[in-house]
């Protein structure tokens, strides 16, 4: 399910960015349009509850997001030696489909074996057996087999786990969980799609909180997220992701931020780990992977709009991006929405 419709990022009418836009305002807005992108397949989200002798596992392949609501969790995963335990209010994102564990109860969660240990969660509408339910949490878990993903969401960690002290989460964070929890409780017509949006708000505002702390911490912030920030790089993050489909060169870049196009070039590289056309293509077919996913406009519209006057050169970039055609990919893609 994407996170949003229509394409909404404003045009830019022949200025340029760079020395009149601040570093902050740049990098938020970098940020900004990455976020508006992220695509989550197969997103579904709940409230669930478990009792002190159960606990479940998510398989690989399955990304997940958690906020705790009651109680105190332990988050195992296979290669950690030491359980990771989440209080009231913190959240945690898996982002790349690790296998894990979760469970109120440590002893029980770390000691056995994970392939053998198999229990049901209790969710929502279900019954605990007469037993009280010692834990309560948000989820939401999604598909990683996204071909077209940012280099926001590649530069994750495999592990987020935010506290509910840290600053960088927003104060209403805990005002939309409960919408969520409330909502969840409801068997009325349009439930489940309410607390699928509202839980996406929650995992943004996550990303958003470790971007922040990430910002923070310049210089060992992830190399997408330091380049974001570059006053000079990040003017050139947000021309291409505002306008990919404009034909942009690397002079035409370096000279909107006013580098030379050699200097522009290599740093260009060295911060975001792709030259300035590999990246622009790269969103380029983000884009046109949007549009197959979410329109019923034809290739040769797509195309045009993604910034390609020929549709064989279209088709042939976007198979060495996603392996596939644009029509294979609108097909198979229609089952993740």
């Amino acid at each position: 399910m994407a996170l949003s419709g229509k394409d909404t990022s404003q045009k830019l009418k022949g200025k340029t960015v760079g020395k009149q836009i601040s570093t902050s305002q740049r990098a938020g807005d970098v940020l900004s349009t990455t976020l508006d992108r992220l695509w989550l397949p197969n997103w579904t989200a709940g409230l669930v509850e478990l009792d002190a002798s159960a606990s479940f596992e998510m398989p690989a392949g399955q990304g997940a997001f958690y906020a705790v609501r009651t109680g105190q969790w332990r988050l195992v995963l296979p290669e950690l030696v030491k359980a990771v335990v989440l209080q009231p209010g913190d959240v945690a994102l898996l982002a790349h489909g690790v296998t894990h564990r979760l469970a109120p109860t440590i002893d029980r969660a770390s000691n056995l074996p994970f392939e053998l240990h198999r229990r049901p969660c209790a969710c929502v509408g279900d019954q605990l057996n007469g037993a009280s339910a010692e834990a309560a949490m948000i989820y939401g878990s999604f598909s990683v087999e996204r071909p077209l993903c940012s280099s926001f969401e590649s530069s994750l960690p495999e592990l987020l786990h935010i506290s509910s002290q840290a600053p960088s989460l927003p104060t209403n964070f805990a005002a939309i969980a409960s919408l969520v929890e409330s909502e969840s409780r409801r068997s009325g017509p349009g439930a489940q799609a309410i607390v699928n949006r509202l839980a996406q708000v929650l995992l943004l505002e996550t990303l958003r909180a470790f971007a922040n702390d990430q910002f923070r911490a310049q210089e060992t912030a992830a190399d997408w997220l330091r380049a974001a920030l570059d006053p000079e790089i990040g003017g050139a993050l947000n021309l291409i992701h505002s306008r990919p489909e404009q034909p942009w060169t690397v002079q035409s870049l370096a000279g909107q931020i006013h580098m030379s196009r050699s200097a522009f070039a290599e740093r260009f590289r060295q911060l975001v780990g792709n030259s300035p056309l590999q990246y622009l293509t790269k969103c380029r077919m983000q884009k046109a992977g949007r549009m197959l996913r979410e329109t019923e406009l034809g290739v040769k519209e797509i195309a045009s709009l993604a910034g390609y006057e020929s549709v064989t050169s279209f088709s042939s970039a976007f198979k060495r991006q996603t392996g596939t055609s644009p029509a294979a990919f609108r097909k198979r893609d229609a089952a993740l929405v």
